[in-house]
Formats: structure tokens, C-alpha cells, sequence
């Protein structure tokens, strides 16, 4: 009998599995899962695939990307970098996912180690389960803000590589100034590649701007940038992002990329440049960033009104994460929640110190929020007595 070999055992039991509950006929469920816009894509941006497919380009695109895409996303970061990057430092990759899959497995080997904050986005650890790599996590300290000595306590001789994510899925913090400082300094002390998931950098709060690992000069040559067009431009479905970086580490993260993919969606990328060179681009993002900065606001203060309050309001990403304050495990809580018409994610999905907390994003529209938030209280009222789940 044919059996998943070893990488696909390791993933079992992954929380990161769609949530597959069906939903009750009486109550369409509403998705405060994903983070996914409830928006399109903007118009220009498709505008520029249509043209792309009538002009031919429908055959296979160059290795590591289309030279004019990744000349103009070398522009753009060489505008805040602590140096001047070119196109051969860039190459497209199939979404963020992709890209970050194809970083570690680039540098890792059996038995190394990653050390990742906790909460953190869950697929670095399944990456590392799949790669055979031990996953170490560092708890994040009050208001989730980096504790600089548990991290430098976490470092082995056997940590090959830091991963970190700001703004950050699932608390929604964003790194300091300060807290950068720190990780370059123990990355540089320990000579460890450092793996940036910096896919929301266009979605910050209260006047907050994103500072890129790039940005930082102890950081920008041993770290692999990811990026991708689905959060900031609303193209999810596209499937484009990519990394960047030193030369030699980013021929390698390619190198890997190319044997899992051979190359990104031809009309995707030339979708991607009209993106970030359109100059509609500007009013795309005032615009986007008015609909989650009005959306942040009406999610907390709904969670707020429902007795569930936010120990830190989201400083940039889309999502928030609260307590919800029962004796029972989280993921039991999101099981009971997708019964009764909310779906949103576990805490202990993202890591240990998860636990007790659950992530719901606010890329719905404001009505949906509030009735998704009115479910949430309700069910958590309920399961203190179960005669009300009936």
C-alpha cells in the first residue's frame, strides 16, 4: 500500500487546514478567518492583465521573473534601503508562500533549527516540519513586543536561521526600531540568515511606518526579503509575491522556488508592474488604507462592546487577536464558533502562547464585523452553558 512519505506525516495535524464545518442552513456562516480583502482587485491592475493576455503574454516567463518587474520592485525598495538594490537581487515567486518555502529549504538542512516569536504566522512551522528542521519559539512579552533576552536565549549552535514578521499575523504588531536593532545584533553575533515576511508593510495605523529588515544596515546582507502583491494591492488570487536580497542568497532561495513552480503566471506579472508603477497605485492605497483603518476601528470597538477587549490594538496587518476568556482549548472554541456562524482562526494555531486567544481579521465590510462579532459574543456567552448550544 502506497504511503505519505516523510514530509507529509510530519504536516499532520496541522491546524492551518481549512476550517470544513458545513454551515447550518438557517445561518450562512461569515468568514473572519482568512485574510482575504472583501474587495477586488483594483481595476487598473486587472485592466493590465486583459492587455497583457491580447498582447501575447500567454507563453512561459523568464526564470526568476520579468527584468522590467524586477528592476521596478528594486526601485521602489532601493527608495528606503539601507543600500541601493538592482533587478538580479529580486525574483518572483509563487505568492509569499512560495517564497518562504523556497528561503528556508534554500539554507536549511535535517536537524538545524529556526527561532520564530510566538504567536507567529503557522506556516513557518510547518515549512520547518516538512524540511525536518526543529522549530524554537520565543514568547512575545506584554502588548506583544519583542523580549530580546529570551530570544538571545533561544539561539543554539544548532539556530541556522531567524524568521521574523512585522507587521505581524496574528497580533498585528509592528517591530520597533529598537527591536530590530536587537535581532541584527544577535543575528550578526551568531551568523544566522534572517528570513523578513513583510507582506503587510503597506497596511499601519496611528501615523506607524513600516522599517524593512532591508532597511537596517546590520540586516540588509544577510537577510532574504519576502513580499507579496496580495495583501497591499488585494490579489490573493494572483499568486505573486517575491523575494529579495544579497545576490548569492537570493540566486539560491530561486533555485529552489524553480524546481517546486519553473515560473509565475506571465499575465499575474505583468498585472504586478502595472501595480506598483501605475500611477493610479497612489489612490489605490489612500483608499484601501481609509477601509481598514475605518474597519479596525469598528472591530474594536465591537469587541470591546462585547466584553471581549484586544490587549493590544492592531498597529498594522489586518487581523487582531484577543483572549476569550473560557477554561477550554482555542481550538475547541473556533469548532464551536463555526457551529453557529462565525468562522475565525485558533490562537494555538500561531503557537504555544496562542492558547487561549483567537484571531479574527477585519477585511470584511463593517456590517459583516459587527454580526460576526455579535456571533462570537453570543457563542462565548453560550458555552459557559452548554443547554444554550442546543
Amino acid at each position: 500500500m502506497i504511503q505519505p512519505g516523510p514530509a507529509a506525516q510530519r504536516l499532520r495535524g496541522s491546524q492551518r487546514a481549512w476550517l470544513a464545518q458545513p454551515p447550518r442552513e438557517d445561518q450562512p456562516p461569515i468568514a473572519l478567518d482568512k485574510g482575504d480583502p472583501s474587495f477586488g482587485t483594483p481595476e487598473y491592475i486587472c485592466e493590465a492583465a486583459i492587455r497583457a493576455i491580447r498582447d501575447g503574454y500567454t507563453h512561459y516567463p523568464p526564470g526568476p521573473g520579468y527584468g522590467d518587474l524586477r528592476a521596478a520592485i528594486a526601485t521602489k525598495l532601493s527608495s528606503h534601503t539601507a543600500r541601493p538594490f538592482n533587478a538580479d537581487e529580486v525574483f518572483i515567486t509563487s505568492g509569499g508562500t512560495g517564497a518562504i518555502f523556497a528561503a528556508l529549504a534554500a539554507f536549511l538542512a535535517p536537524g538545524d533549527q529556526i527561532v520564530t516569536l510566538d504567536p507567529t504566522y503557522s506556516i513557518y512551522v510547518d515549512v520547518g516540519r516538512a524540511l525536518d528542521v526543529d522549530t524554537v519559539y520565543v514568547p512575545l512579552a506584554a502588548g506583544f513586543r519583542v523580549d530580546l533576552e529570551a530570544l538571545a536565549a533561544a539561539i543554539t549552535p544548532q539556530t541556522r536561521a531567524l524568521v521574523i514578521n512585522s507587521p505581524n499575523n496574528p497580533t498585528g504588531s509592528v517591530l520597533t526600531a529598537a527591536e530590530l536593532d536587537g535581532m541584527a545584533a544577535l543575528a550578526e553575533r551568531h551568523d544566522l540568515l534572517v528570513v523578513s515576511d513583510e507582506v503587510y508593510d503597506r497596511i499601519l495605523f496611528d501615523g506607524r511606518h513600516h522599517v524593512s529588515a532591508l532597511d537596517h544596515p546590520g540586516l540588509v546582507e544577510r537577510t532574504v526579503l519576502v513580499n507579496s502583491f496580495s495583501k497591499s494591492y488585494a490579489m490573493t488570487g494572483w499568486r505573486i509575491g517575491y523575494v529579495a536580497g544579497r545576490r548569492d542568497l537570493v540566486t539560491a532561495t530561486g533555485t529552489l522556488h524553480r524546481t517546486m513552480v519553473g515560473g509565475v503566471s506571465t499575465p499575474a506579472q505583468r498585472a504586478a508592474l502595472a501595480a506598483i508603477t501605475d500611477p493610479a497605485e497612489a489612490d489605490w492605497l489612500t483608499w484601501m488604507q481609509g477601509q481598514y483603518c475605518s474597519r479596525r476601528a469598528a472591530l474594536v470597538q465591537a469587541l470591546a462592546s462585547a466584553g471581549l477587549p484586544v490587549d493590544q490594538a492592531p498597529e498594522g496587518s489586518f487581523y487582531a487577536f484577543f483572549r476569550h476568556g473560557l477554561d477550554l482549548a482555542s481550538a475547541d472554541v473556533t469548532g464551536a464558533l463555526a457551529d453557529h456562524g462565525v468562522l475565525v482562526r485558533s490562537g494555538s494555531e500561531f503557537g504555544p502562547s496562542g492558547e487561549g486567544y483567537l484571531r479574527v481579521t477585519f477585511t470584511n465590510d463593517e456590517a459583516e464585523i459587527a454580526e460576526g462579532v455579535r456571533r462570537i459574543g453570543a457563542t462565548l456567552k453560550a458555552l459557559t452553558r452548554p443547554e444554550l448550544l442546543a
